[in-house]
C-alpha cells in the first residue's frame, strides 16, 4: 500500500500529497502515484496499475467542463469490471479492491474506496487513505490543532509522518497545490 493525503481550502484550493513507495511482495519501487487530468488531480493508494483506470474513467465520464461523480464512478467500475483483473485469492474480491484514492479539482475533495464508496471532505478537513493514513490523520490533528498552520504544512507533515512510522510507506513525498475549478459535480 501506500499513503495519499489531501486538505480542502474553500478560498486557496486542495493541497494534496503522495508517497511514492510501491511495493508488491520483496520488490520495491518508486512510482507517481498523481493522475493528472482535465484540471483534475487523483492522488492514488494501492495497486498502481490501476492508475490508467482513473485517467480513462475521468476522459469517459468528462461531460464539457464538468465531472459528475455518478458518472465517473461508473464509468470506472466498468472500466475495472472488464480489465481483466481477477480475485489476488486473499478474499476472492477483485484485486482492485487494494485501491483507493483522493480526487480534487481544488474546489472539491472526495475519497473514493476500493469498493468504489464517495466520501467527500469538508472545508478545512484533511483526509489520508493508505497503509499510513492512521498516523498521517494524528499528525494533522495534532498539527490542526495548534491553529495557523497553513494546509501545505499539515499535508507535507502529514505524508513525514507516515513515511518515517509507516511500514509500507516511502520517501520521497510529492505535495502539490490545486487551483481552484468547479468541475467535480455530485
Amino acid at each position: 500500500m501506500t499513503i495519499a493525503v489531501g486538505m480542502l481550502d474553500r478560498v486557496r484550493g486542495c493541497w494534496i500529497g503522495v508517497d511514492s513507495l510501491e511495493q508488491r511482495g520483496d520488490t520495491h519501487r518508486t512510482v507517481d502515484k498523481l493522475v493528472h487530468r482535465h484540471g483534475l488531480v487523483a492522488a492514488l493508494s494501492g495497486h498502481m496499475a490501476l492508475a490508467d483506470a482513473v485517467g480513462e474513467a475521468i476522459d469517459a465520464a468528462l461531460e464539457g467542463e464538468e465531472l459528475p461523480l455518478q458518472r465517473f464512478r461508473k464509468e470506472l467500475r466498468t472500466i475495472l469490471d472488464t480489465s481483466g483483473w481477477i480475485s489476488d485469492g486473499r478474499d476472492g474480491q477483485p484485486a482492485w479492491r487494494d485501491f483507493a484514492f483522493l480526487l480534487t479539482d481544488g474546489v472539491s475533495l472526495v475519497e473514493f474506496s476500493g469498493s468504489l464508496h464517495v466520501y467527500p471532505v469538508k472545508y478545512g478537513e484533511f483526509s489520508a487513505i493508505g497503509s499510513g493514513y492512521e498516523i498521517a490523520l494524528g499528525a494533522a490533528h495534532a498539527m490542526l490543532g495548534v491553529g495557523g498552520v497553513l494546509p501545505e504544512m499539515v499535508v507535507r507533515r502529514a505524508l513525514d509522518a507516515a513515511i518515517a512510522h509507516g511500514l509500507f510507506c516511502g520517501s520521497p513525498a510529492r505535495v502539490i497545490h490545486v487551483e481552484p475549478r468547479s468541475r467535480i459535480r455530485p
